[in-house]
Order: structure tokens, then sequence, then C-alpha cells
């Protein structure tokens, strides 16, 4: 078994999607560089991103997708710096 690292959680992320999931990435760097290239082939999917590098705007874009889409699954994906505003967010 390999370690916990990030292109491990893309490529399971990347094979596991459900056909017409919603990605809200939040994850900045990480998320362009490792979650599209995992989900190149997976599933048809959408993905939002951060716009601008705004923080914090993930738990309310994931809320509001969820709301908009219920019949789609949503996966928010977190930024370890943006996880700071998560209390604000909620």
């Amino acid at each position: 078994m390999e370690p916990l690292r990030t292109e491990n959680r893309a490529k399971v992320i990347g094979a596991l999607l459900p056909p017409e999931t919603i990605i809200v990435d939040e994850s900045a760097t990480e998320g362009m560089n490792t979650l599209f290239p995992a989900t190149a082939n997976s599933a048809p999917h959408d993905v939002l991103r951060l716009t601008g590098l705004a923080v914090r705007q993930g738990i309310p874009v994931a809320a509001g997708t969820a709301i908009a889409c219920p019949e789609r699954p949503v996966v928010r994906l977190q930024a370890d710096g943006s996880a700071l505003y998560t209390i604000y967010g909620l």
C-alpha cells in the first residue's frame, strides 16, 4: 500500500466519480495539477473552481450547487488554508 498523497487521492476520485457529478474545487493548485489529469477519462462531470483565488467560497458554492441540482452528486475539495474560514461558510 502506498502512502496517501495528493496524486493518490486524485486517482481515487477519478476512478470512483459517479456520472454527472459536480466537483466544487477549492483546493487551488493541487486541484489543477492533480485532479484534472486524474478525472480526464472519468464519467462526464462538471468542475466549479475558485474565482480569482477567492478562498471561503467552497462551502456556499457546494451548498448552492446541491440545492440547485439535487439529482446530481456534489463533491467538494477543500484546501487547508481556506479551511480556516470554514466557520464563516457554515
